[in-house]
């Protein structure tokens, strides 16, 4: 009896440990974890949610949210894929992550895991608006109006074609990773053209830029000056007369010169251009391969030149005619003397 008693004690006691109040029993809280959000480059203002509760980032373009540690998945939304600040636009490029699955350049990240704290990068690329203007070498203006086209190659090689506005907005910092994390990264331009009257008006590559550092950029195109000096092809004195100049693109303009046969024409970009003085005589068109400031003689076959060589061609004709003449008198003197 006393050993049955002793065997239903032990028996009450083990349910008793099995019905003790539920708060007793109850599993440990999941730990709390932190989500950390770092936009590359410092997005500020930059508005993200988990599951709809929102956060954003800090002037040092960081947002943290703290939340349970679980398998659970959750849904993490960039709110604003473009962000316009003081500093330019933003614009969204990718997630990177050891939490992101697949490529993440999606702004919505629908099965986010969080069973320990994370850090995640979110990359932008900026842009930024440009104001441009032409100079010439000695920095005088050159009348934008006159641009016709511009192109622009970056560091990574693309092409931007541009029209002479004075205005472009260019990528001033984009991501770049490899295997490692996000950086930012300032991207650089090279002037390739700056097309004048049909024709390049820069060396290409010759002048180099930043986006990140410069927002006011005077561009230095190469114009030339030539002064043409109309004369006479045989007496090589000074006509007047007018000198037809055909620029790259086509346009041609008729310039008068002075009574000293001369004319100046200023703001030529270098190039292939077509030259004809006209008014005075003969001359064909020449070409002209301007690359330097120049003087340039231009010879015409006057009226009086053509006279002269008229008359001289007919002295010669009658010097010939007249030489023929005393060898066949000779001729026959001779012979009658025998």
């Amino acid at each position: 009896m006393r050993a049955t008693r002793w065997c239903a004690a032990a028996v009450l006691a083990m349910l008793a440990l099995v019905v003790l109040p539920g708060d007793a029993l109850a599993a440990p809280a999941p730990p709390v974890v932190t989500v950390e959000i770092a936009t590359v480059p410092p997005v500020p203002a930059a508005r993200f949610a988990i599951n709809g509760t929102p956060m954003t980032t800090d002037g040092r373009g960081v947002a943290r949210l703290r939340l349970p540690g679980s398998s659970e998945l959750h849904r993490l939304e960039l709110l604003t894929p473009t962000v316009d600040g003081p500093d330019g636009r933003a614009e969204f490029v990718r997630w990177r992550g050891s939490s992101v699955r697949h490529s993440g350049y999606d702004p919505v990240l629908p099965t986010l895991r969080v069973t320990r704290s994370v850090r995640l990068q979110a990359a932008f690329r900026v842009s930024r608006l440009v104001t441009y203007r032409f100079v010439d070498q000695a920095h005088r203006p050159v009348d934008l109006a006159r641009v016709t086209g511009m192109t622009l190659r970056s560091d990574t090689g693309h092409l931007e074609e541009l029209a002479g506005s004075g205005t472009m907005r260019l990528t001033a910092i984009r991501p770049s990773s490899g295997q490692g994390p996000v950086v930012a990264t300032e991207t650089s331009y090279a002037i390739q053209s700056v097309l004048i009257d049909g024709t390049n008006a820069v060396t290409s590559g010759e002048q180099r830029f930043r986006p990140n550092q410069v927002q006011d950029l005077a561009i230095v195109v190469r114009l030339h000056s030539v002064t043409f000096r109309v004369q006479d092809r045989l007496l090589g004195r000074p006509l007047p007369a007018t000198v037809r100049l055909t620029y790259p693109d086509g346009r041609a303009v008729e310039l008068p010169t002075g009574l000293q046969g001369e004319v100046s024409v200023a703001g030529l970009a270098r190039g292939t251009y077509e030259v004809q003085p006209i008014g005075a005589g003969y001359s064909p068109p020449r070409e002209l391969a301007l690359s330097r400031s120049l003087y340039l003689d231009l010879a015409v076959l006057s009226r009086p030149d053509l006279a002269l060589a008229g008359g001289c061609g007919a002295l010669f004709l009658v010097g010939l005619f007249a030489l023929r003449w005393w060898r066949a008198r000779r001729r026959g003197s001779s012979g009658g003397g025998g």
